[in-house]
């Protein structure tokens, strides 16, 4: 966003579920104009923000784009379909584990961390 002198824009949200972010959206639509794009921490705010463009007669990817974080499958079954940032929650729930365990038999063993790689799953709310 910096790169095209853009600055950014949070909207608050009091949980992590889609009825939340249907709140959400619902109140800051009603206040301002639709943002260009909106990316959600994860898929169920990115439904939840799908679903209060509608109800205010906007139109994804038209007027306003949506992309999630998690790559549930549910994002797919949407009108439209949401575009996704997918997290390998398995490889990403079996290193956990593996450095624990390394941590609790060698306890004075370094932190260990990793990179991930993500996958984009472009779909109908960001096209266009």
């Amino acid at each position: 966003m910096n790169e095209v002198g853009l600055e950014p824009k949070f909207i608050s949200c009091t949980g992590q579920e889609s009825s939340y972010a249907v709140e959400a959206m619902l109140e800051y639509l009603r206040n301002h104009e639709p943002p260009d794009g909106l990316h959600c921490q994860n898929d169920e705010l990115a439904i939840g923000a799908n679903q209060a463009a509608r109800n205010m007669g906007i139109r994804v990817p038209t007027d306003m784009r949506i992309i999630g974080s998690d790559g549930i499958s549910e994002t797919a079954f949407h009108n439209p379909s949401i575009s996704t940032i997918a997290i390998p929650v398995e490889e990403m729930c079996r290193l956990a584990w593996e450095f624990l365990l390394k941590r609790m038999v060698e306890l004075d063993s370094p932190l260990q961390q990793t990179v991930l790689p993500m996958k984009l799953i472009v779909r109908e709310s960001t096209a266009g």
